[in-house]
């Protein structure tokens, strides 16, 4: 991490720009980890492969947090940079329910494909869809959000 106080003042726009690092790493693994079980899905890798890709993606989405979670609590130590703190505090919950909601909807997808795709998993699974879909639209709204401020800090 870089150094972001700079005699007792914070680097706000480079608290951001490792926020922003920290979203492309977690995009990064997402992606890999959808790479994964298509893979599975079509019969081009075993379970373990897409174990190790599981592991894998969770070990980076671990790092994340915990590199997010460092930011918010330097910009909890101002007053002035509050609000920041209370925003990345709702993309870490908007990511951990991304998260959460991709394993339900992976392991549903699973289950589908091993034959149990019944009506009911079929409606579930697109609910699942529908569910993260929206609560990717909540981090990309603060993605933008930081994104604007970084334009504005430049």
């Amino acid at each position: 991490i870089c150094q972001i106080a700079i005699m007792g003042e914070f680097d706000l726009g480079q608290i951001l720009r490792n926020v922003k690092q920290a979203q492309q790493e977690r995009a990064l693994a997402y992606a890999a980890w959808e790479q994964a079980f298509t893979a599975l899905d079509c019969k081009r890798q075993d379970d373990a492969d897409f174990a190790k890709a599981s592991q894998s993606t969770q070990q980076i989405l671990q790092k994340s947090s915990m590199h997010v979670m460092r930011q918010i609590s330097i910009l909890n130590s101002t007053r002035e940079y509050n609000s920041w703190a209370k925003t990345l505090q709702a993309l870490q919950r908007w990511e951990k329910a991304k998260f959460e909601l991709t394993v339900k909807r992976v392991l549903t997808r699973i289950t589908i494909a091993q034959g149990g795709g019944d009506g009911q998993l079929l409606v579930q699974e697109l609910k699942m869809r529908q569910d993260l879909a929206e609560v990717i639209e909540e981090i990309n709204s603060i993605c933008q959000e930081i994104e604007f401020e970084l334009h504005d800090n430049i």
